[in-house]
């Protein structure tokens, strides 16, 4: 090639060279930009996301706790203790049997509805409109639809099975079906978006949710409202749904601990239904004739293992004992009153011949007549009378050995909470709050379940003739002066005390440890001690 067509060819390369060179360095200016542009979403999530999460990983190797001044490293302790927890297994079982149905099912119903509301079919208006309603409407409403639906007794669910020719179910109160309960209505809340405005809530959950800092405080709104007292509000109420000073919930339905017999086994038995015992002495006596009368009857049943330890709460205040001392930070349950309980506990078994059945089987068991006496929440009452159909008089009767002055009964059931943000929306809020706690509100409630409202006109006014033809549900009633706020334990192992005491007193009701009682008051005692903070200061 000559030296003129060689200097032709690179004045012709000398364009696309500059012009790649033109182009990688606006690429390289680009590139730059687009980390400058990131780089303040990296820093963030450095700072909020990843840093945390190495330091907790880190904390995780050692034995630190919220507010303790000082932490030791303890290696992989953590972990062997939450790997040999029945209750990690059980969480991480329900974590991914929830992700495993609500993730697959929120993105295929969400998209069948999308591709539904796009589709030129002619019911698209029909479907837009369905769609949109739940969007449209108050969460509030929605909460209490699902509410509604899913009631075991007046519930659109059940109702349309027992239509159908088939039984009805507790779906939320049942544990083998609560968490799909929660899956169906969680893939619905994923698809329309909805969150809940209102709560309810287990009286041992406030103070959880409170240092969480989840609910709504309600005093200015109980100090806006007029005549408050006349519409049946009082302080006793407020008090449940107090903590920190500050009330943030509001009881709706109410349950106390109450005996239930069979009158006709009691009768067999030679006991007088006009004079039931009133102690536990009486009622082991009574339970062991009644056990007599043939190999296939249950003297007694204790619903021992409602919610882990409201069962056992119960005996230790009525003799007026405590679950920690006054500043939170030692295990009261070991003294006398404790000794007495957890001795009661074990006579059930060993005197009376208590057989060891969960809450299910004791209530099938009684509501067939198969079972003399039967002891747990006011709340089963209703259904407990509908599954006996009439097979047997049933009474109830007050729980036994409530030592005057100090006994007392913790109670049970649920509360109300707000946990909307926007103003407008606790608003509308409070209103319903105030309906559903109220006189007509509380009086539709006790008439429906086995529950009693804290509301002293529903009590007073509207359900006095109901009681009258219903002696059964004013059995709790008559209790009310001994109620006192279900205790929920300090801290962030306050849930896992509650599976360590039930752990423990299942091996009395097992029969496993039976005959030694108080080494299992102690080793109880020394497990709950150790997962209690170790401050007072992280105590709320």
């Amino acid at each position: 090639m000559s030296d003129a067509a060689t200097t032709l060819q690179g004045m012709a390369m000398a364009p696309r060279v500059r012009a790649r060179a033109f182009a990688g360095a606006d690429q390289a200016g680009r590139s730059q930009a687009a980390y400058a542009l990131a780089a303040p979403a990296f820093v963030l999530m450095l700072l909020m996301l990843i840093g945390p999460l190495a330091g907790v990983i880190a904390l995780s190797f050692t034995d630190y706790q919220l507010g303790a001044p000082a932490f030791s490293w303890i290696g992989l302790s953590n972990y062997h203790e939450m790997f040999a927890d029945r209750v990690f297994w059980i969480s991480l079982k329900n974590t991914l049997t929830y992700v495993a149905i609500v993730v697959p099912g929120a993105v295929a119903l969400g998209l069948g509805v999308a591709l539904l509301i796009q589709s030129g079919a002619a019911l698209k208006s029909w479907y837009r409109t369905v769609y949109f309603l739940p969007v449209m409407a108050t969460l509030i409403a929605m909460a209490i639809v699902w509410e509604f639906m899913l009631h075991p007794q007046f519930g659109l669910v059940n109702g349309l099975l027992r239509a159908a020719g088939l039984q009805g179910h507790s779906w939320l109160q049942d544990g083998s079906t609560a968490l799909y309960s929660l899956c169906a209505i969680g893939i619905w809340q994923a698809v329309t978006n909805q969150m809940p405005d209102v709560s309810f809530q287990g009286l041992n959950r406030i103070r959880v949710l409170v240092d969480k800092n989840i609910p709504a405080e309600l005093d200015g709104y109980i100090a806006a409202e007029k005549d408050f007292d006349k519409q049946g509000f009082h302080q006793a109420m407020f008090d449940i749904g107090t903590a920190s000073g500050k009330v943030y919930a509001l009881p709706f339905a109410i349950s106390l601990p109450i005996v239930y017999v069979n009158v006709d086994l009691a009768k067999k038995a030679g006991a007088d239904p006009a004079n039931l015992p009133k102690t536990w002495d009486g009622l082991i006596d009574l339970a062991k004739k009644i056990k007599a009368l043939g190999p296939d009857i249950n003297g007694i049943t204790y619903a021992w293992d409602i919610t882990g330890n409201w069962l056992w709460q119960a005996p230790v205040f009525s003799r007026g004992g405590t679950m920690l001392n006054a500043e939170e930070n030692r295990v009261a349950f070991n003294g006398p009153e404790g000794q007495f309980a957890i001795r009661t506990l074990a006579r059930l078994v060993s005197e009376a011949g208590m057989p060891n059945l969960d809450q299910p089987a004791m209530r099938a068991a009684f509501a067939a007549g198969k079972t003399g006496i039967h002891i747990t929440s006011t709340s089963d009452l209703n259904k407990t009378t509908q599954m006996i159909g009439g097979k047997f008089e049933l009474k109830t009767h007050t729980f036994p050995d409530v030592v005057s002055p100090n006994g007392r009964l913790p109670a049970g059931g649920n509360v109300v909470m707000i946990l909307a943000k926007d103003k407008a929306k606790r608003d509308a809020a409070w209103e319903v709050v105030k309906f559903w706690t109220g006189p007509k509100g509380a009086a539709i409630m006790a008439e429906t379940t086995g529950y009693m409202p804290p509301n002293k006109i529903a009590n007073d006014v509207h359900l006095k003739d109901f009681y009258v033809k219903n002696p059964n549900n004013y059995t709790a009633v008559s209790q009310l002066a001994l109620l006192t706020k279900w205790y929920a334990f300090p801290g962030d192992n306050g849930l896992k005390i509650t599976d360590v005491i039930k752990d423990h007193l299942n091996s009395i009701v097992t029969g496993a440890r039976t005959k030694e009682p108080e080494a299992v008051l102690a080793d109880m005692t020394s497990d709950v001690q150790k997962l209690l903070p170790k401050t007072v200061g992280s105590v709320r």
